[in-house]
């Protein structure tokens, strides 16, 4: 299939999943709405024959569309899998890693370097009863743990004198410890494994193992099962104290369950070193930077909205190569990142792998969080309230959980996985501006967020919002008059679930009011007016 055809494919399925999760909303309102049906039954032992017509009607139509849906399922060749959670083999996956490094990205990551090193070389001394230790480096997609990993691997002075053996394996997504084991013995050995089972393999590995102080790098580990861990690691405790595993991942909860050491936690790329970063990927010269002087000004801002994360860098300066035009440069700098065409290399196909390994509860709470502004700063207990008044947490089997409890682990699963951070103390979170980007782009038809510098609500104009829009939010630090409001209440999106009214502005409105909200918005399951006087 030539590339014109994948990419025409490609929009057909979008539009498939865009339309099947418009088909699931409308489901769920019909069944909501039949629900109140069936208490006034309860209560007045008698439906209205209009009403039954109207509810027999809509169940046509949802079936009708459904099976339409169903048909061309077929035609764009999609088939149903099962996903627990987890990789399958028809999602995309990352490129494998290897231990090369390319010199020429490594900005900046020194210091970490030097502490990760020192790590490695530092005994613990002789209480410790195992012969290794393993130091997780955890962080979010895209930060650079696997180029900082490289780097200390290929440490000549330090690491390569230090540990006679050497391994790496690019784990990723893979949980056949048989396969992991052989890659370790490739890798130390740098030639071709020829065993199949686990018991041979980790006998040879053992022997491989045995007096010898080794590193071996696992990178980009997903898998969370403890015990798979517990049979993978056996034979590490053969070999000479003083060894180390290191382990890269982006949840805490592998770092938790692997770690011995406690976890590296990478942050941002400061700035002055992602504008580094960005010349070299974008190709400026000192000599173009000097005849287009407003290029730099222009590429530091742009890095300013990298918050930190080198991949980001690298996809806006493969963007940006050879592109001497100051209107190109301003071009990336107003764009949103998810808006910006990466195709299939880039931050946001990078995060998107974080997004498809979680459980699909967990990716409908993720996605909604994109109704928040980029840097706010969201309450946990709050955040859960919502997600329960939107139906998103699932109940315990047996009703034995609170189901503020079951949202809270929701929450901290979502933290585990670098998805929120703290702001300041631990009940204040925050999204990292690219994972914000991440949600935008897989919430950008479901999700609408209203924000003060939009003309409608400095001219009382009319907003455009989505017709198929299903939670809204509207953020403001200034004063908004409630003719503001009835232009949001009186467009065209007729189904919202979310109506969040956020910011520190004091919003007036009229009590009376806000019953025109609730005859508009049939659907609506969750309204804040924390800010409303």
């Amino acid at each position: 299939m030539d590339a014109e055809q994948q990419r025409t494919k490609k929009e057909a399925v979008k539009k498939w999943l865009n339309e099947l999760s418009d088909l699931a909303y409308d489901a769920e309102d019909t069944l909501a709405e039949f629900e109140i049906y069936v208490e006034q039954y309860q209560v007045r032992r008698s439906i209205p024959h209009e009403l039954k017509d109207q509810i027999n009607f809509e169940i046509k139509k949802i079936n009708e569309r459904l099976e339409k849906l169903k048909n061309r399922m077929i035609v764009l060749g999609l088939e149903r899998i099962h996903v627990e959670g987890r990789m399958s083999d028809e999602i995309t996956k990352r490129t494998p890693t290897t231990s090369i490094l390319d010199e020429s990205c490594f900005y900046g990551r020194e210091t970490d370097k030097n502490n990760i090193i020192f790590k490695l070389l530092s005994w613990d001394g002789p209480s410790d009863e195992r012969n290794y230790g393993v130091l997780p480096i955890v962080g979010m997609g895209g930060l650079g743990k696997t180029t900082l990993a490289q780097s200390v691997y290929h440490d000549d002075e330090r690491v390569e004198k230090h540990f006679k053996l050497r391994a790496w394996v690019c784990v990723s997504e893979e949980i056949d410890n048989a396969k992991i084991t052989k890659a370790i013995i490739e890798s130390a050995t740098m030639e071709t494994c020829s065993l199949t089972s686990l018991e041979a393999l980790q006998g040879k590995l053992k022997k491989m193992l045995s007096g010898e102080k080794f590193l071996i790098v696992l990178d980009d580990v997903w898998n969370e099962k403890l015990e798979d861990w517990e049979e993978l690691q056996k034979p590490f405790q053969f070999g000479e104290k003083g060894s180390r595993v290191m382990v890269t991942t982006r949840t805490e909860r592998v770092s938790l369950n692997k770690g011995t050491l406690p976890a590296y936690h990478l942050g941002g790329l400061e700035d002055k070193y992602c504008w580094s970063l960005l010349k070299q990927r974008a190709a400026v010269d000192d000599a173009l930077s000097n005849a287009n002087p407003n290029l730099e000004a222009i590429g530091r801002k742009i890095v300013e909205r990298c918050k930190g994360v080198p991949l980001a860098v690298k996809t806006l300066g493969g963007l940006l190569r050879f592109k001497v035009e100051e209107k190109d440069w301003e071009y990336v700098l107003k764009s949103e990142m998810w808006e910006l065409k990466n195709e299939s290399e880039g931050i946001m196909p990078a995060l998107r792998l974080s997004f498809q390994h979680l459980p699909a509860h967990l990716k409908r709470c993720f996605a909604y969080c994109s109704i928040f502004p980029k840097d706010y700063v969201f309450d946990k207990e709050q955040l859960v309230l919502y997600w329960m008044g939107e139906g998103f947490i699932v109940g315990s089997k047996g009703g034995t959980k609170q189901m503020e409890d079951i949202g809270s682990e929701y929450f901290d699963e979502l933290c585990f996985r670098s998805f929120f951070q703290y702001s300041g103390n631990n009940k204040s979170f925050v999204m990292h501006d690219r994972i914000h980007d991440l949600a935008q782009s897989i919430s950008k038809n479901i999700c609408f967020r209203v924000d003060e510098d939009d003309k409608w609500l400095r001219n009382n104009r009319n907003i455009n919002i989505p017709n198929k829009a299903r939670h809204l939010s509207l953020f403001a630090t200034k004063p908004i008059d409630d003719n503001a409001l009835d232009h949001l209440v009186k467009n065209k999106c007729s189904s919202p679930r979310t109506s969040l009214l956020l910011g520190k502005a004091i919003i007036t409105c009229q009590v009376a009011k806000l019953g025109n909200l609730y005859d508009t918005w049939r659907y609506l399951r969750v309204l804040s007016l924390l800010n409303v006087n």
